[in-house]
Order: structure tokens, then C-alpha cells, then sequence
């Protein structure tokens, strides 16, 4: 290829972080755009493997001597803060695909990744991209989240996990804000742990904000992407690890 090994990585990054048309990086780096994509297909798999290490899943103890004051009255068992993110992606040419990918809640083809964090805002879990169809409650159980979970563990989320059961047979809890349909009127101490949770729950969100400052996975991503969708996330959330933590002590 005529780029060094340098410009391949700063190529590779400017695409993940800017969302650049392959047409303009081969006019800036002086490449043709088929260069261009070799670089991208090459650099990819690469960089996820290389930059993995920096997604973690840290031991109790690190957690509980980084839990932030917020935690420590009412959740100082937390360990992770769950959350579900959708990718937009091309229509796919395959109808299987095509029918795996559609994700009723956006109403478009969509990736779905689940995200833990920990109580401090460090991306601790990813899992790899599944199409848009599939629920919360599958992609937890698929990505073998629960592996990593251990007696008297805290697991924050939100509504749509419905993964009580699955977590109480690790002898774990899971914290997520009350259901409020049909109740004219909630009892205070309700609203006020509503309140709570969802204030802390609102750190994963933020977390996934910075995520989607990777302009790839803001945008729709061309099909031609779709098979490193996967590797993509992982070097993204590997970077925002990068990032000062979302929740001081």
C-alpha cells in the first residue's frame, strides 16, 4: 500500500471518529478510495484486538475503593449499570438479515449492543452487535453477561430487563426504577427511589453519549461496515475509556 502503518491507523480513526466518506480521506491522505477501504478492512480487526484490553471487567474491590458518594448509602453493592444501544445500518441485501436487523423501537435496520458500566462511569462490559430485533432480556442471556456476575452483586437497569430471575440465581439483585402504569398514585418513598435510581442510571446513558461521538456509530452504517460492526464498538468503547470518569468520588 502506499500509506505507512501510521497513516493507516490515523486513516482508520479519522473514519470511526469524524464518519469522513471514503472519497474524502483518499483525497486527504492522496489514495484512491479503494485503498482507502483495503486500509479500513485491514486496520479495523486489528485495532479491536490490539485496544480490547482497556474494556475491563473490574474485581469487587476495585469498584468498592472507586464507588462514588452517590452509591454508597442506599447501592454500595453496585458492580454494573446496564444499558441497551441501537446502531443504524443499511438495509440489508439478505432477507433473513434484513428480517434479524429490524428493530420495531426505531422503526429501521438497526445493530443492538448491550453496555454495563461501572458505578464510576468506565465501560466494564460489551457485548458484540446482534440484530435490532432482539430483546434485552435475550441479548443479556446471549452475551453471557450473567458469567460475570457473582453472589451479592447489584446490577442497575432500566425497565426492559426483565432479568430478576436470572440474576437471583447468581444470588444477585437487580435495581431498576418502579412500574408506574395503572397507578394513579405512587406512595412517596416510591417516587423518591425512582427518583434516586434514575438519577444514577442517567451516568450509562452519558456513557453511551460519548460513545455515539464516534460519528460511525451516529450515522447509518454502510453495509460495507456491517460485518466489523462488532470491532467497531469495542475500539470505540475502548477510546472513551480514555475519557476523565463520568462520576467524580
Amino acid at each position: 500500500m502506499s500509506i505507512c502503518p501510521q497513516d493507516q491507523i490515523l486513516l482508520t480513526l479519522m473514519k470511526l471518529r469524524l464518519g469522513l466518506r471514503n472519497a474524502d480521506l483518499a483525497y486527504r491522505f492522496g489514495i484512491s478510495a479503494t485503498t482507502v477501504s483495503k486500509v479500513i478492512n485491514r486496520c479495523i480487526p486489528i485495532l479491536s484486538s490490539r485496544l480490547s484490553f482497556l474494556i475491563r471487567w473490574p474485581s469487587r474491590e476495585t469498584v468498592k475503593r472507586n464507588l462514588p458518594k452517590l452509591f454508597r448509602k442506599k447501592f454500595a453493592n453496585c458492580r454494573v449499570i446496564i444499558d441497551c444501544s441501537e446502531i443504524f445500518t443499511e438495509r440489508p441485501y439478505n432477507l433473513e438479515t434484513r428480517a434479524k436487523t429490524w428493530s420495531n423501537y426505531k422503526h429501521h435496520h438497526t445493530f443492538k449492543v448491550l453496555i454495563g458500566i461501572t458505578p464510576y462511569g468506565t465501560i466494564s462490559f460489551l457485548s458484540k452487535c446482534w440484530g435490532g430485533r432482539i430483546s434485552d432480556k435475550e441479548i443479556t442471556r446471549r452475551s453471557k453477561f450473567y458469567d460475570k456476575i457473582e453472589p451479592l452483586d447489584l446490577v442497575m437497569a432500566d425497565r426492559g430487563f426483565t432479568i430478576s430471575e436470572e440474576l437471583a440465581v447468581k444470588e444477585a439483585t437487580l435495581v431498576m426504577p418502579p412500574f408506574v402504569a395503572g397507578r394513579k398514585q405512587l406512595p412517596g418513598k416510591i417516587v423518591s427511589d425512582a427518583r434516586r435510581i434514575s438519577a444514577l442510571r442517567i451516568h450509562v446513558e452519558r456513557a453511551i453519549e460519548r460513545l455515539k461521538n464516534f460519528q460511525v456509530l451516529s450515522q447509518t452504517l454502510p453495509i460495507a461496515l456491517a460485518p466489523m460492526a462488532s470491532d467497531i464498538v469495542v475500539i470505540c468503547g475502548a477510546l472513551t475509556n480514555f475519557l476523565p470518569k463520568l462520576i467524580k468520588k
